[in-house]
């Protein structure tokens, strides 16, 4: 599961959606690493991911978290981000996948 996962990853596209034209910059989606939960059956896995983005600086930008939808195991994102105005931490949830940037 974590290595179709992970290949799902690679492909920003299945990540995130922008209303505007942007490009990506950079990526490194294969990073993650193992923690147990409560019950020791279980396994929680954390999966961090860097992607960078160039997108035109004077729009307002909304950005659709798609990776809910392709992997419907993850139901929270935290993403961190920085514009030319502001620089955030901001948790998305599946049912509220849209994040607008200023």
């Amino acid at each position: 599961i974590v290595d179709s996962t992970l290949e799902k990853l690679s492909i920003p596209i299945n990540i995130i959606e922008f209303d505007h034209n942007c490009s990506v910059i950079s990526s490194d989606p294969l990073k993650y690493h193992e923690q147990a939960t409560a019950t020791s059956e279980d396994e929680h896995y954390e999966i961090e991911l860097e992607y960078s983005f160039s997108c035109p600086s004077n729009k307002r930008i909304s950005a659709s978290f798609t990776l809910c939808k392709a992997i419907p195991n993850i139901y929270q994102i935290e993403v961190q981000y920085v514009s030319d105005k502001q620089q955030k931490i901001v948790t998305v949830v599946a049912e509220n996948d849209t994040l607008n940037i200023h």
